[in-house]
């Protein structure tokens, strides 16, 4: 649960200064927008998996405690200058609503509008 107010925010992801996150927070909870979206480390891949169960375990328990100490910073950060979270998402607009990545190219706007339909 957060103390912020219900809306949208968005933070640099530390980790990826390029990179900036978006987050939707409801009824309390801070969630990652868009759904389905994966910022932050990499999601692990079944195929990398030990075939180990107790090593399989492990090496989720490692990635999931990377990731949780990832998102508690970015979390952090948007709780620390709430204000300039939600500015930082009105200016959504000079980026990519799929991908995050800035719109400077005109390409790259189009190759997003087509994809969408």
């Amino acid at each position: 649960m957060t103390g912020l107010p219900d809306g949208y925010y968005a933070a640099i992801d530390h980790a990826d200064p390029t990179t900036t996150t978006y987050w939707r927070v409801h009824g309390g909870t801070i969630s990652i927008w868009p759904r389905g979206a994966r910022p932050g480390p990499t999601w692990p891949l079944k195929r990398d998996a030990p075939a180990d169960l107790d090593e399989r375990l492990a090496w989720h328990r490692d990635w999931r405690d990377r990731w949780q100490a990832w998102a508690t910073t970015v979390h952090t950060a948007i709780e620390g200058d709430p204000g300039a979270a939600r500015r930082a998402f009105v200016s959504f607009k000079v980026r990519c609503w799929m991908c995050g990545r800035p719109l400077f190219a005109t390409a790259h706007a189009t190759q997003q509008r087509e994809a969408a339909k």
